[in-house]
C-alpha cells in the first residue's frame, strides 16, 4: 500500500530531486548540504556516495579536494560550518582531504593528484554559481551541492526548485550502489541521534528538477504526512543496517 501511494504522489507532486547521479561521469548533485546536523542515516548515505564516486578506492590511497568558504577549515568563519562537517566526515572515513577557496573554483585547472572534487553550497544564486567547466573538464568524479551546476553536468536544469529545510529524504531508486541498502520508498530521517522519537533537525537542502538518475527525492505536502504515517506503520522508515 505504501509503494502504491508513494508512486501516485511522486508522479503528481513534482517533488524536488535531492540526490541525482550521472553513472558514466560519476558526477553527483548532492542536495543535502547541512552536514553539521547529520546523524547516522544521512552520514551513511554520504559515505556511500563518496565511495561510489571514487569507485570504492581505498580511502587511505584517495585524495579529495574540498572547496570551503575561505580555503580553510577554521570555525572562525561561520560560513565554513557545513564544509568543516563534510571535511570531518571525509577524514573520519580515512580519506586524504585538501581544501581550496571557493573563489578559486572556476579558474583552477591543476588537479594533479586529486581523485575527487567536492564543491559545497555557499549560497550562490543559481545564475551566479561559479562555472564548473574546469572541474568537469578534468574528467574527475565531481560532487556538487550547487543547483546551478546541474545543467552543466547534464543532470538538471540549473535552477533550484526547492530551497529550504527538510527533516527526511525519500528513496525513489534503490537499484544503485548508493541506495541499495535501503528499501524502495524508505524514509531517511535526518534526526538528532538516530533514536526513535528524537527531535528532528531541519537540514538545509536544495533540490532540482532533474534529467539525471534520481536516487533521493522530496515529496511536498500534502503527501508528506501520509507517506510518513504509512512508512512508520509498515516499518519502512527504518534504515536497513549494513551487514
Amino acid at each position: 500500500m505504501l509503494l502504491v501511494a508513494a508512486a501516485c504522489f511522486h508522479s503528481t507532486a513534482q517533488a524536488a530531486d535531492i540526490v541525482v547521479v550521472d553513472d558514466n561521469a560519476r558526477s553527483v548533485f548532492w542536495g543535502y548540504y547541512g552536514a553539521a546536523a547529520f546523524a547516522d542515516q544521512p552520514e551513511d548515505l554520504w559515505d556511500d556516495t563518496v565511495a561510489w564516486a571514487v569507485a570504492n578506492a581505498i580511502p587511505d590511497c584517495t585524495n579529495i579536494l574540498l572547496y570551503t568558504f575561505d580555503g580553510t577549515t577554521s570555525d572562525t568563519a561561520p560560513q565554513n560550518t557545513h564544509s568543516i562537517a563534510f571535511y570531518n566526515l571525509l577524514t573520519t572515513a580515512g580519506y586524504h582531504v585538501a581544501v581550496d577557496n571557493q573563489l578559486n573554483f572556476a579558474t583552477r585547472t591543476d588537479y594533479t593528484g586529486i581523485d575527487l572534487i567536492i564543491f559545497g553550497n555557499f549560497g550562490y544564486a543559481d545564475a551566479a554559481a561559479p562555472n564548473p567547466a574546469n572541474a568537469i573538464g578534468s574528467g574527475l568524479p565531481f560532487i556538487t551541492m550547487e543547483p546551478g551546476h546541474s545543467d552543466d553536468l547534464g543532470i538538471g536544469t540549473g535552477v533550484t526548485v526547492f530551497s529550504g529545510t527538510l527533516n527526511y529524504g525519500f528513496v525513489v531508486d534503490n537499484d544503485h550502489p548508493i541506495t541499495d541498502v535501503y528499501g524502495l520508498g524508505d524514509i531517511i530521517l535526518l534526526d538528532q541521534n538516530s533514536s526513535p522519537g528524537a527531535p528532528l533537525f531541519d537540514v538545509p537542502t536544495d533540490g532540482i528538477t532533474s534529467d539525471g538518475r534520481i536516487l533521493i527525492g522530496d515529496i511536498p505536502e500534502p503527501a508528506t504526512a501520509l507517506l510518513v504515517v504509512l512508512g512508520l506503520m509498515l516499518g519502512r522508515g527504518r534504515l536497513r543496517r549494513r551487514r
